[in-house]
């Protein structure tokens, strides 16, 4: 059952990161675009759409990290033996 709740964790990792990529594309294109050039002097949404893209890519990388870390992580075997408690001091 462990087995299955990591893989699922490593799936919707997965398709948080491909939905924020995607999101993180469209805005950086969106701020680059001809067509979103300042009409005026408040006009700031290429401004704006790059800052969005900026913290998407920033989560990407994050996401991109913890995909890392649960795609090498491996599962502890115990058995009926082993304590619940580890006797371990914590420090």
């Amino acid at each position: 059952m462990k087995s299955a709740l990591l893989e699922i964790i490593r799936t919707e990792l997965k398709a948080s990161m491909e939905r924020l990529a995607k999101a993180a594309f469209d805005a950086h294109a969106a701020a680059t675009d001809p067509g979103s050039k300042a009409e005026g002097k408040y006009d700031t949404r290429s401004l704006e759409a790059s800052y969005l893209a900026a913290g998407q890519a920033r989560q990407v990388d994050r996401l991109a990290a913890a995909i890392m870390v649960f795609e090498t992580f491996t599962l502890p075997h115990y058995t009926m033996e082993d304590p619940i408690i580890d006797k371990k001091p914590v420090f």
